[in-house]
């Protein structure tokens, strides 16, 4: 986004507000998050990333307004966090530094953009998510507890915003917004959310309060998920599920995969025949090309600029002036940008984080590590597919999430080399505060349910 827009939006939505009262509510929420942070740990960090997108989008213009004046304080800290941490050591994979490569050609890029100020900010400010978010992020999530942590925070603040749109659903007509200024908003936090619950329905014992708790509520965001008319959104939560599945099911993969190609279409059936939910039924079955005309406005615009493209920034302007909405394709926006041969380098990178994430499954050294990496690959999975019709990589927005899975599947590698360096005696020390989790974890005994 551009700078200028966003000190507009800032203005408008906090302009009219009482101080006193958004002075006390920034207060109580610092107070309740230093709380957290002293309780659970660093992993709370990440897991505020999420929540801050999610509530970014929120129809509230006195939230959204805090929100944006939170993110970028979190993103320094994360950023000092990566550079001062000693609790674990930062490991720079190849694929990470290759995929640096975006901010920097963010950077480069900028001389030549509609406008080069706006443009650089825009590229400073992915560099400090790059090494905020990631390495960062790899450290906190270097260890049992960190993981652990984040993923808890990201399943309660999916269950929160399922519960917040229930009583909306009388009243939803087409593509439900519910709490959320745009149907955006839910697709961000349900295609992620959905993935985790079903990834913690797979670790329990079937027919377990537990199991049966997670079930209701993934069923619950996916419902949610199909009112908002996303098809893109609900075959990338679906693709993410198979990923997990297939870990999970094992020799029973093509039984589980013939029942749902069996119960899928009954059961969505049934989900869209409730009265109300005609429009949704409508959009979800529907044929109809919306999205050819929108990718030949950026192929005209491609063709100009082969190579170079126009600038860091350039595809977000042009679309709004010729459409007033985006070209629907993380790909198609880079190479406006930055021309076709960084477009498909970046695409080529986003399409094989998942398959990286599988391969280092079969390479960690416990289950609950084994599980994890399945869980990044499961979610990446899902925002590869969805890169492809929506502009994911290169929105702040989206980035935060993606970039904390990234960092997910990073910690996991580092300390996956620790314990291949150190053995894992002398990698979990018992004087370490994590030693305690890192044992329940291996042992299975930890909140989330049974070991897989």
């Amino acid at each position: 986004m551009k700078f200028q827009a966003l000190f507009e939006i800032l203005k408008n939505r906090m302009a009219g507000a009482n101080f006193l009262p958004v002075f006390l509510l920034t207060l109580l929420v610092l107070v309740i998050v230093t709380i957290l942070l002293v309780r659970y740990g660093s992993g709370f960090f990440l897991g505020l990333a999420f929540i801050l997108t999610g509530l970014l989008l929120i129809n509230s213009e006195a939230v959204a307004g805090l929100v944006l004046i939170a993110r970028f304080p979190l993103v320094i800290i994360l950023v000092l966090y990566a550079i001062l941490s000693r609790k674990n050591g930062v490991y720079f994979s190849k694929t990470m530094v290759i995929f640096g490569a975006l901010p920097v050609v963010m950077f480069l890029n900028s001389v030549q953009a509609p406008n080069p100020m706006d443009a650089l900010g825009q590229s400073i400010l992915f560099l400090l998510l790059y090494i905020g978010l990631i390495f960062g992020g790899e450290r906190i999530l270097g260890d049992p507890r960190g993981r652990l942590v984040f993923i808890n925070t990201m399943t309660a603040f999916t269950i929160i915003i399922s519960c917040l749109q229930i009583p909306f659903l009388a009243s939803s007509q087409g593509r439900l917004a519910g709490i959320f200024q745009s149907t955006v908003g839910y697709m961000i936090v349900g295609t992620t959310g959905v993935i985790i619950l079903i990834w913690f329905v797979l670790k329990q014992k079937v027919w377990s309060f537990s199991f049966i708790f997670f079930g209701l509520f993934a069923l619950l965001s996916f419902v949610l998920l199909l009112l908002t008319g996303g098809r893109t959104s609900m075959l990338g939560t679906l693709l993410g599920i198979l990923v997990l599945l297939v870990r999970k099911l094992k020799r029973n993969l093509i039984i589980f995969l013939a029942c749902f190609i069996i119960l899928g279409p009954i059961g969505l059936e049934l989900v869209v025949s409730f009265p109300g939910f005609e429009n949704v039924k409508a959009k979800l079955f529907s044929t109809k090309d919306t999205r050819s005309h929108v990718w030949r406005y950026a192929w005209e615009e491609i063709q100009v600029k082969p190579w170079f493209g126009w600038g860091t920034g350039a595809a977000a302007i042009k679309s709004a002036s010729q459409l007033g909405y985006t070209y629907h394709s993380t790909y198609l926006e880079f190479a406006v940008d930055h021309g076709i041969p960084f477009a498909v380098f970046m695409m080529l990178i986003f399409l094989w984080l998942p398959i990286r994430g599988l391969i280092l499954m079969r390479k960690c050294q416990t289950e609950e590590m084994k599980d994890m990496a399945n869980l990044s690959s499961a979610i990446l999975t899902s925002y590869a597919l969805a890169s492809f019709f929506g502009g994911v990589l290169n929105a702040t927005t989206f980035i935060l999430p993606i970039y904390s899975v990234i960092a997910l599947q990073e910690g996991i590698r580092a300390e996956n080399l620790e314990i291949e360096l150190y053995g894992s005696d002398q990698y979990y020390d018992e004087n370490d505060p994590y030693y305690q989790a890192s044992q329940e974890i291996q042992t299975g005994e930890y909140p989330g349910g049974e070991q897989a």
